[in-house]
């Protein structure tokens, strides 16, 4: 018996899922361009998506315990709700974070776009803030997607 391992794993694992982050990213900030507050359901549709996974995570682990202690320890329940919520949002606030910084720069492009000229000074400045928005929201999706590959598994490997 050898050691084994797989060195690209995380690196395709980090590429998935900020590739798929990004998707999520851009459909908020459409969203929000197209339909102001249409980004909201984009926001409570990833929010259903990390509560279902706490919830399998929650009921996996107690599952696990009850099969290990018998029904016995009340504290397991507790403990196991709070370790999913850790899990999850170890990175996913950062995500939620980057979700909520393009809805912003999304409505924001809408309403310069409803109320500016193009060619305006002010056009300009507020397209430029925008964009500063949505590099931010990149880097905070980057940082995310770094946590959930590299730091949440030797956490809660």
């Amino acid at each position: 018996m050898g050691v084994e391992g797989c060195l690209s794993a995380p690196t395709e694992s980090f590429v998935k899922i900020f590739l798929n982050n990004i998707k999520v990213l851009f459909f908020v900030l459409i969203f929000a361009f197209f339909y102001g507050a249409g980004s909201i359901f984009i926001l409570a549709w990833n929010a259903t998506v990390v509560a279902a996974a706490i919830g399998i995570f929650v009921r996996n682990s107690l599952s696990s315990v009850a099969a290990s202690l018998g029904f016995s320890s009340v504290s397991a329940y507790f403990s196991s709700y709070s370790l999913g919520l850790l899990r999850y949002l170890t990175h996913g606030w950062l995500e939620i974070l980057a979700y909520f910084i393009a809805a912003l720069a999304g409505g924001i492009i809408s309403v310069a776009v409803a109320r500016h000229t193009f060619n305006s000074r002010g056009f300009r400045k507020v397209l430029l803030d925008s964009v500063d928005l949505v590099a931010l929201s990149l880097g905070a999706l980057f940082l995310a997607a770094i946590v959930e590959v590299f730091v949440t598994p030797m956490l809660f490997g």
